[in-house]
């Protein structure tokens, strides 16, 4: 399939979040966990609507029509204190059936060493 993003897009948005965001200490150490950052930053927004993630994701679920629940921006700089548990993203959504997916999009290069997401093959089954 290829990018879902061009690397021009990630890069603005990954600036426009780190401007959005700003350096304060605790923000440094701890990290940031935003909802709906496409409300509030322009190319969030833009790279949603220009992209075919929507169309992706309602191929996924074989189905016509997507609704965006929220978004998610989590940033860990390096050296930061909190981690992002194993978890389920379902047990958190307000949905009475499992209809629902999650893209993950990668605004720094991920490997195994600086903790890229990984996933349990056929969880979703559970």
């Amino acid at each position: 399939m290829g990018p879902l993003l061009k690397q021009h897009v990630l890069n603005e948005l990954k600036a426009s979040f780190l401007s959005f965001v700003g350096k304060n200490p605790d923000t440094l150490i701890y990290g940031v966990w935003r909802h709906n950052v496409w409300r509030e930053i322009h190319c969030f927004r833009e790279a949603l609507i220009q992209s075919n993630i929507g169309q992706i994701a309602a191929d996924l679920m074989n189905t016509n029509e997507v609704l965006l629940f929220q978004d998610t921006v989590i940033w860990k700089p390096p050296d930061s204190l909190h981690r992002v548990q194993w978890h389920q993203d379902y047990s958190y959504w307000p949905l009475d059936q499992p209809r629902g997916i999650t893209i993950w999009i990668a605004l720094d290069d991920t490997d195994k060493n600086n903790g890229c997401m990984s996933f349990i093959p056929q969880s979703h089954k559970w």
